[in-house]
């Protein structure tokens, strides 16, 4: 009965046994902070690219109005056509013109011209769409 008394008593060894449960507790938030930051660059990473597609996305809007703009012909661009892709920095982008209709009368003939521009970076992508008019004299 005494050596059963004194083993629950003895606490030999106890240090032992907190610092191997304060090792784990310290390396289960290493981890934690690894798998964190893992995840974090990632997103940032996403986030970088669908920006820079989105940007690509407005530079093609914006040469397709150029486009339009400096056509010396009637009507400006064909309803279904796309220019060739263009590469910009890390990506590219697509325009394509998906509809062109007319109005006015006499003189004047007013194009509205659908603008469509597909950005990619990558495996990110955005589409953004516009429509401008024209006024052929």
């Amino acid at each position: 009965m005494r050596a059963v008394s004194k083993l629950l008593t003895d606490q030999r060894g106890m240090i032992l046994v907190i610092s191997l449960m304060i090792l784990a507790l310290l390396l289960g938030a290493g981890v934690g902070a690894i798998v964190s930051m893992q995840t974090d660059l990632k997103s940032s990473s996403n986030l970088k690219t669908g920006t820079q597609a989105l940007y690509l996305a407005e530079a093609g809007i914006e040469r397709g109005k150029k486009t339009v703009k400096d056509s010396t012909s009637a009507p400006p661009v064909t309803a279904g056509s796309c220019a060739a892709d263009e590469t910009l920095g890390s990506g590219s982008f697509t325009v394509c013109y998906s509809s062109v209709s007319t109005s006015g009368s006499g003189a004047a003939t007013v194009y509205t011209v659908t603008i469509s521009s597909t950005g990619n970076v990558g495996s990110s992508s955005k589409t953004l769409q516009s429509a401008i008019r024209t006024v052929f004299v």
